[in-house]
């Protein structure tokens, strides 16, 4: 297309309590590069307070992963309550942006952590095997119409999510997958941590593939997007971070050793 977007990284959140209390929510900005004469740059929020990578689909539906801090959220009124958020004091979010970049532009949000099968059912956290924590990349797969995948690193989970939409408009109704990596064996390391994807498709004979670059684990793990099986790892050469800091990374980025598994200390 001719559009260009920049995502924000840091942003506020300007339907927070107390009203008026961010003034600041500008998470997507857009230009449109086929005007003629000079271009306006256009700005849209409501998205996370942190925002880590977007992929645009084939139907130009802009997906974008990141996550929303509670500290302004209603029920939290204090440390403790922000501590006492149902799917952490964090929400790990995945953002649909339809129309982006135009005047009508509908943005649909979904917990990665609330198991509720409607978005206007009550909150009901996942288990600590299915949570979702830190999500840092996304990458949409669609090889054929019919055929449409949403796949997002969880980092502090050690896990790939896979998100199939579908033509109903509640995003808590779309089924939601996941993937399982972890450390490769041959290097020592504590924890994986997804953080970004890759993505091939089929061509001229060769398979599809999902590339998973392991930022904490130093490695890479390779994913068939046909079946979403993990295929295999490799470890990544001349790693020369010292093993005292490798072993205490999973205190800083791992979900793992939290209560829950929906946030950790580097959330």
């Amino acid at each position: 297309g001719t559009k260009l977007f920049l995502l924000g990284c840091k942003g506020g959140d300007a339907g927070a309590l107390p009203p008026g209390f961010f003034a600041y929510d500008f998470d997507l900005y857009s230009r449109d590069l086929s005007s003629p004469g000079p271009q306006t740059l256009t700005q849209l929020g409501t998205l996370g307070t942190t925002n880590f990578n977007m992929a645009l689909g084939g139907t130009d539906d802009l997906w974008v992963v990141g996550g929303a801090a509670q500290n302004l959220a209603p029920t939290a009124v204090s440390e403790r309550g922000v501590a006492l958020q149902v799917t952490g004091f964090v929400k790990s979010m995945i953002y649909r942006v339809q129309g982006a970049g135009t005047a009508s532009t509908t943005v649909t949000a979904r917990d990665l952590n609330n198991g509720a099968l409607s978005s206007t059912a009550p909150i009901v956290p996942v288990t600590f095997a299915e949570a979702l924590a830190q999500p840092t990349d996304v990458v949409v797969y669609e090889p054929a119409p019919g055929t449409y995948k949403v796949y997002f690193t969880a980092f502090g989970s050690d896990r790939i999510g896979v998100l199939s939409p579908t033509s109903n408009p509640d995003p808590y109704t779309w089924p939601l997958a996941r993937i399982a990596v972890s450390p490769v064996s041959s290097a020592p390391n504590a924890v994986a941590g997804p953080r970004g994807l890759a993505l091939k498709y089929a061509n001229g004979g060769a398979p599809a593939r999902l590339y998973v670059l392991n930022r904490l684990g130093n490695s890479v793990s390779i994913i068939d997007p046909t079946n979403d099986a993990l295929l295999s790892a490799f470890a990544l050469n001349l790693d020369p971070t010292p093993s005292y800091i490798r072993e205490g990374r999973k205190f800083l980025y791992s979900a793992t050793l939290s209560g829950s598994g929906f946030v950790s200390c580097a959330s």
